[in-house]
């Protein structure tokens, strides 16, 4: 709930910003970048909470190995955007990295409460 909460904050937050403080930077492939971080976040949080016992090394592990696949999807996003439009590809890689950042903040947020809760139920 949190993370859709924040995705959404952050969905329109950016598309006002660049809207209506920044209008020559608004991009039409804008909406992409929320909805790609948002189903990448809900399925990192369904494969870590749907496994009820794995060790914290497989737990570790399958984290990385999502990190892994959210990269190669983030590569595949930014070469079917350059080869396919290629228009503003500054403000394209910079709300990109800007998500990502944030992104990266809810996730390990999400991940130590993930943690915290399956050392308390020990």
């Amino acid at each position: 709930m949190l993370f859709t909460a924040v995705m959404l904050v952050s969905g329109w937050g950016g598309w006002w910003i660049l809207t209506a403080a920044l209008t020559d930077s608004y991009f039409a492939w804008y909406p992409i970048i929320p909805l790609f971080y948002y189903v990448m976040g809900m399925l990192t949080i369904f494969d870590l909470t749907k496994s009820t016992q794995v060790t914290e090394k497989k737990l570790l592990n399958k984290y990385m190995l999502m990190k892994l696949y959210k990269i190669a999807a983030a590569i595949v996003i930014f070469a079917v955007y350059y080869f396919a439009v290629n228009v503003k590809m500054m403000q394209f890689s910079s709300v990109f990295v800007s998500f990502y950042i944030i992104y990266l903040f809810i996730e390990t947020y999400f991940l130590y409460m993930t943690e915290k809760t399956k050392k308390r139920k020990l």
